[in-house]
């Protein structure tokens, strides 16, 4: 059996040695903690790559980290409601979806700054 012109057995090899990468390990190991549905969880592509604040992506890991979950239509939140890194930006500036998330902080009374070299959301 082929998959993308690759044997079963070698596929099964590169899924393998990905699921060992102890950063996976530990990034699955938080979402399950959270019961994240599989078919939600974002790709070990997505998780490798770096997040760019500026890019078109979406910061998965921060998102885990800070206890947030799809909703039941399977969306992310934009930005960390509470804790350490509350008002954090999840959304890269290029999102698809990006304006969506600059209106909703403007309806709330919020400005978007620059910290650290991330977006954040906060009173104005």
């Amino acid at each position: 059996m082929k998959t993308d012109n690759i044997t079963t057995t070698d596929y099964g090899r590169k899924r393998a040695k990905e699921l060992q990468d102890p950063e996976w390990v530990k990034f699955v190991a938080k979402m399950d903690s959270k019961g994240i549905p599989k078919k939600y969880r974002p790709t070990y592509k997505k998780f490798k790559e770096p997040f760019d604040p500026r890019g078109n992506g979406y910061d998965y890991v921060s998102a885990v980290e800070a206890g947030l979950s799809p909703n039941v239509h399977g969306k992310w939140d934009s930005r960390v409601p509470n804790g350490p890194k509350e008002g954090l930006l999840l959304k890269g500036k290029t999102h698809k979806t990006y304006y969506l998330t600059k209106e909703g902080e403007e309806a709330e009374g919020n400005k978007i700054i620059t910290k650290n070299g991330r977006f954040y959301g906060v009173p104005k």
